[in-house]
């Protein structure tokens, strides 16, 4: 299956579980088990388009180091014996082993960390075709449970779904901390593997990459924690305006990114509704750059439709010399 074949089929993800979400909340107006369906789902939501799209960048880091040990070591293959014959070239040669060893272990690296992000993508998307898929039957037993003869085998079932569903929650929050796990051991594997090729820095890099990374993860971590609170006070939100778990702000979003040299990326947004209309605001600040740039979508829902109208407007600002905002004139970028 081609890159841009498999990231499109993951990134229908998204929209499964944007269906699955409130189909499940209007089921439990019937059937109090489904209120911690829909919040279960909300905790499960992600990007594997995204995701995806990371593997695929990742395997091209692992084909490029693979071309380039490739070519330096046909390179040192070329060099005719009788041109070089003094002892230098015996230490350059293994110089030049010890370098295309390191990026082998590179290259395995890249390729082991495409691989399990490949799996959480799919894993992801796994989850989404059952949440989408019980979603549906939940809907089914509501309109079951409208009747006599049915109300009480319809509730009975609905608590079967809801213990199946926090068993199939609980399997994808451990293939994510097992991914998780294997990008960690593969770090330090391959730092080892590096040290041992001859590169005295490994240890250092690896410190400075958890540290690094240890910060944008407490971030991030931060944010799933807001959006977990989120998430369970909006459990029973179906889309309905003025409903009783409709509350104005759905979510959160926190970014920090390390770009080139020192610089970080910042960015903070706020998806939010009121009345019919749900806007999403985003702002972001590129330290290197110098950019600040503010987003804001918003989406109107219609009186018998879960969507309507979208607008999208951007704006960007550059800092000035005093870190004040300049605003562009319209049309300039």
């Amino acid at each position: 299956m081609g890159g841009g074949v498999e990231q499109g089929v993951t990134g229908a993800a998204e929209g499964m579980m944007a269906a699955a979400t409130p189909m499940a909340a209007a089921a439990a107006l019937f059937l109090p088990p489904a209120f911690m369906i829909s919040f279960q789902f909300r905790l499960a939501t992600g990007k594997p388009a995204d995701i995806m799209k990371a593997a695929y960048a990742w395997g091209a880091v692992a084909d490029d180091l693979k071309r380039a040990a490739a070519e330096l070591e046909g390179l040192v293959a070329r060099l005719p014996a009788q041109s070089w014959t003094t002892d230098d070239r015996t230490a350059y040669e293994g110089h030049v082993r010890e370098y295309i060893a390191q990026l082998d272990a590179l290259e395995q690296y890249g390729r082991a960390v495409g691989v399990t992000l490949t799996v959480s993508a799919w894993a992801l998307l796994s989850h989404a075709t059952f949440a989408l898929g019980m979603a549906v039957y939940l809907d089914a037993l509501a309109l079951a449970s409208l009747t006599v003869a049915g109300a009480a085998p319809a509730q009975a079932l609905a608590a079967a779904a809801l213990t199946i569903t926090t068993v199939v929650t609980a399997v994808l929050a451990a293939t994510g901390q097992t991914c998780a796990v294997v990008l960690a051991g593969g770090a330090m594997a391959g730092a080892s593997d590096l040290r041992r090729a001859g590169n005295r820095h490994a240890d250092a890099a690896l410190a400075t990459a958890f540290g690094e990374g240890g910060r944008t993860a407490a971030v991030h971590l931060a944010q799933n924690g807001v959006n977990a609170g989120l998430a369970y006070v909006n459990r029973g939100d179906s889309g309905e305006v003025g409903g009783r778990y409709d509350r104005p702000l759905k979510e959160i979003d926190l970014d920090a990114d390390r770009g080139p040299g020192d610089d970080w990326k910042l960015g903070a947004g706020a998806r939010y509704k009121i009345g019919q209309v749900e806007r999403d605001r985003r702002e972001r600040h590129d330290g290197r750059r110098g950019r600040r740039e503010r987003g804001c979508r918003a989406q109107v829902q219609g009186a018998d439709h879960g969507f309507g109208l979208q607008r999208h407007r951007w704006r960007r600002r550059r800092m000035g010399s005093r870190g004040r905002a300049r605003r562009f004139p319209r049309g300039r970028r």
